[in-house]
């Protein structure tokens, strides 16, 4: 048996097309389809790359008379298809990338909406602290904005995430890219993480520095409740800009380690997913720690303490989600 023969039965028999094969190999369709035509013969590289892709030794390749044998490793039937990496186009991986880039404004801007919902309440409240207005309007005026812009969050986090749903796959499985693909998106990378990072560090300054008016006013005007009220709503303003900054540049972030399976993207990392438990846990807890803090506010009507429930919150989340995913990894 001649080697074109040789890579034409090694390909069917794994149930490949002629392009699947080439991609494997980082070669086109058209020289797979020479190379089983006989008018053309692999480069040796290419030899011992199809050897590792068909599980055969190079010599069962190499020699006419069949000799060699296939790998001992070589999986049954239908088991390979089930463990193969996913092949990534370039055109795939691009408009992925795009589409990330594209939708990550909208995920961020909903999300920012959360944070800043209570900002009008906040300041209305100031404004009938400073008895510019009653505070029964304030708060019914302050509570109808807070809904109606938590709603305009909830849209706009949906029509972000939606169109991305269709590239799942790339988070939960191994990815095989073509070393064109692999190389562009390495060089971007490159050029990104500078950029990536000052844009971290500057919303990073930006949650430390917030407070600053607030301990300001604690300090110097402690009867003042016009001003602590107005300090709030400048803590909320900046940290809704800096969580702006880190859900838009970290899905970006994010794309590119899906893609190039790097950070927590990496192989090893894919098959050490957090638990059911902990996905269920990150799709309630900020919904369930929303009614909280409008259902203590209502009761208690301490609208200047309750925000205190909001960098609680944030410092539990942390924790517990570390947790979860220490628990994860010992399952696995």
């Amino acid at each position: 048996m001649k080697l074109e023969e040789k890579i034409t039965l090694l390909r069917k028999r794994k149930g490949w097309s002629q392009e699947e094969l080439g991609f494997r190999l980082d070669v086109s369709r058209q020289a797979v389809s020479k190379w089983e035509m006989g008018d053309s013969v692999p480069d040796l590289d290419k030899i011992i790359k199809m050897s590792e892709v068909f599980g055969c030794t190079t010599d069962y390749l190499l020699k006419d008379d069949g000799e060699g044998k296939l790998a001992e490793t070589e999986p049954v039937d239908g088991e390979e298809n089930a463990k193969a990496p996913r092949q990534v186009r370039d055109e795939e991986g691009e408009r992925y990338l795009a589409l990330i880039k594209k939708q990550s404004w909208k995920i961020a801007v909903g999300v920012m909406d959360f944070i800043l919902s209570p900002i009008l309440l906040f300041i209305l409240l100031a404004c009938a602290s400073a008895g510019i207005m009653p505070e029964n309007a304030a708060i019914a005026v302050g509570v109808v904005t807070l809904i109606a812009v938590c709603a305009a969050g909830v849209v706009c986090v949906i029509l972000g995430g939606v169109p991305i749903g269709k590239y799942e796959y790339l988070e939960k499985e191994e990815l095989v890219l073509s070393e064109r693909l692999k190389t562009s998106l390495g060089e971007r990378k490159q050029e990104w993480n500078p950029r990536f990072t000052t844009v971290i560090a500057f919303g990073v300054a930006l949650c430390i520095l917030s407070v600053v008016p607030l301990l300001i006013v604690v300090f110097c005007f402690p009867e003042n409740g016009a001003l602590k009220m107005a300090s709030i709503a400048f803590i909320l303003a900046m940290v809704a800009i800096a969580v702006f900054l880190f859900v838009k540049f970290g899905m970006v972030e994010g794309a590119y380690q899906r893609l190039l399976q790097e950070g927590d993207f990496a192989v090893r990392t894919k098959r050490e997913r957090e638990s059911k438990a902990a996905q269920i846990f990150h799709s309630i807890y900020w919904p369930l720690i929303v009614a909280t803090y409008l259902t203590v506010s209502f009761l208690t009507g301490r609208w200047d303490l309750t925000w205190l429930i909001w960098p609680i919150s944030a410092a539990v989340f942390a924790v517990l989600s570390q947790i979860f995913a220490i628990v994860g990894q010992d399952k696995k």
